[in-house]
């Protein structure tokens, strides 16, 4: 069975599909403006920042290596593939973290083409190609010689999987078919190649060529955080007493507010809309603010999602409370203890030491070693930005659908968001049936609701792993 689900491809017609320990990789993949996020065989998650920086000098040799021992922390690729633009073709290429402090990193697409995105599109081949030798599901096929970033020609291992992919655009994006063919048939057609370079051992000089099953399991952002709230991951249904009436989920992301409209488990594409408004707006007012405050006018942040963790930090929230799954969920490679929370605690701390007859703020920058505190700029633009721009649409839509028993506000920055927004709804002599889903489900839940999709398709089309089928 698992041999018929290989295309007729040259590249591919040497791969002993027997001698694999999977025949094909399950990919989830949350293409975030800020931060992508992955479900690998349906236990490995993994995320990191949305962000890539290319360059022509050398990198194969630079002398640097992960800080960590993890690919994950120094992403540095070459990508050849048909579903990119041929600019980034040969092209060094550093993603995620190992963007950092580059001049010339690169933002995704601005709002309604994440489907020709090319920073999303890089950054998951990479990811796939990393997971495939790191976790055994890439088939080695022998070896190569191809020219590194310097010219050089090298010796490199190469190696072959197959993908089956599960993942989302944003709502409006969607119900355009000729984007949603688009994006499926650029990962459906011809071989994506990814050639790392040798910064981490385990991965150094090494070649893996990605191929897609014909099917990409692709739904509307807005309809995949209704399945995470009506299930658990076990399959089970869930405890939101709504979900079976009529409501609206608003996936609220860095570039847009997808708003799905449910009649039960239906989503109405007629009455469910994509807005071009992100949290990303109010992240870049609030680094503007900063940046040009004649306070701070030498101070810089490096992008964006400094940004955010300087406000998760001021509502005592990190990163890693956020991204990291509890005992009831399997997280294969446990991540580094995130120092930001404890960073932000001694900026306080050596603040209120300077001013201790001064009221402590509550979000913080380091400039020069020293604790600043730009809470009056971060409280201005956060208030602003929910009682003039997110509250009216969420008000909006609950008045002028009396029949919306309840508007769920989901995503990975829901969070930012979720104090002041509750904050402006209370004050009302009645407040709108607001509510705001858990913060491992904000952040995992789109990636989880693509990994049950994914895995129903491939059973309701008998295309099961191994294991899968054992459990039959």
């Amino acid at each position: 069975m698992f041999k018929s689900i290989f295309k007729e491809d040259s590249n591919f017609k040497a791969m002993n599909v027997d001698s694999l320990r999977i025949p094909f990789l399950p990919v989830t993949a949350d293409l975030g403006f800020n931060t992508s996020k992955f479900i690998f065989e349906g236990d490995r998650y993994r995320d990191l920042p949305s962000l890539i920086a290319t360059y022509d000098k050398p990198i194969g040799d630079d002398g640097l290596s992960s800080p960590t021992g993890s690919i994950w922390d120094w992403l540095k690729v070459q990508v050849y593939s048909p579903a990119i633009d041929k600019k980034l073709a040969g092209k060094g290429i550093a993603i995620g973290k190992a963007a950092y402090g580059f001049d010339s990193t690169h933002d995704p697409q601005p709002y309604g083409n994440k489907y020709k995105d090319d920073n999303h599109t890089v950054i998951l081949l990479a990811s796939i190609a990393a997971d495939a030798l790191e976790h055994g599901a890439a088939y080695h096929s022998g070896e190569v010689k191809q020219k590194d970033a310097t010219g050089t020609e090298r010796k490199y291992q190469k190696y072959e999987v197959k993908a089956f992919l599960s993942t989302f655009l944003p709502m409006r994006e969607f119900k355009d078919i000729a984007k949603r063919e688009s994006f499926i048939k650029k990962f459906t057609t011809g071989v994506h190649r990814v050639q790392f370079f040798n910064t981490v051992s385990s991965h150094s000089d090494k070649i893996v060529e990605i191929m897609f099953l014909d099917h990409v399991e692709l739904n509307p952002e807005g309809l995949g955080n209704h399945v995470r709230l009506k299930f658990n991951m076990d399959g089970s249904e869930t405890d939101n007493h709504y979900v079976n009436n009529i409501h609206v989920i608003g996936d609220l992301g860095g570039g847009t507010l997808d708003e799905a409209y449910m009649r039960g488990s239906y989503c109405d594409p007629d009455k469910s809309e994509g807005r071009d408004i992100g949290v990303n707006e109010l992240l870049k007012i609030i680094r503007k603010e900063i940046e040009t405050s004649e306070k701070f006018r030498r101070f810089k942040f490096s992008n964006l999602s400094e940004v955010n963790d300087m406000i998760l930090a001021g509502l005592g929230i990190t990163k890693k409370s956020i991204a990291d799954l509890d005992e009831n969920y399997l997280f294969v490679n446990k991540k580094q203890e995130n120092l930001l929370q404890k960073s932000m605690q001694h900026l306080k701390n050596e603040f209120s030491k300077k001013l201790p007859q001064q009221e402590v703020g509550k979000y913080f920058i380091s400039w020069y070693g020293e604790p600043h505190d730009v809470t009056p700029i971060v409280e201005k633009e956060l208030t602003k930005f929910c009682e003039f721009r997110l509250f009216p649409i969420i008000r909006d839509r609950l008045i002028h659908s009396p029949e919306v028993v309840a508007y769920t506000l989901s995503g990975g920055t829901a969070v930012l968001v979720q104090e002041e927004l509750t904050k402006i709804n209370n004050e009302l002599e009645k407040a709108f049936p607001i509510y705001f889903t858990d913060r491992h489900t904000s952040y995992w839940g789109l990636v989880e609701a693509g990994d049950i999709l994914g895995a129903t398709y491939r059973a309701e089309n008998n295309l099961l792993l191994p294991e899968e089928m054992e459990e039959d």
